[in-house]
């Protein structure tokens, strides 16, 4: 997952969507590896909440706080 987030995205796609993508996936795997109980509509549902405020935050604080350029 991090190679295509680092080789694929980052850089060929604006910097929040290619992070919300990556966490999205990230959380899916690994809530499913993790907690086999939860139903589907509740594991996408906290992916995709969880990878929205993680990409507005990260981009945030880089571009406000660090000052730093996101590609």
């Amino acid at each position: 997952l991090a190679l295509v987030y680092t080789l694929a995205l980052v850089g060929h796609v604006w910097f929040p969507i290619a992070t919300s993508a990556f966490v999205f996936a990230f959380v899916l795997v690994f809530d499913a590896w993790d907690r086999p109980q939860r139903t589907w509509r509740r594991r996408i549902a906290l992916a995709a909440i969880t990878s929205v405020a993680t990409a507005a935050i990260v981009t945030l604080v880089f571009e406000q706080v660090f000052l730093v350029r996101l590609p």
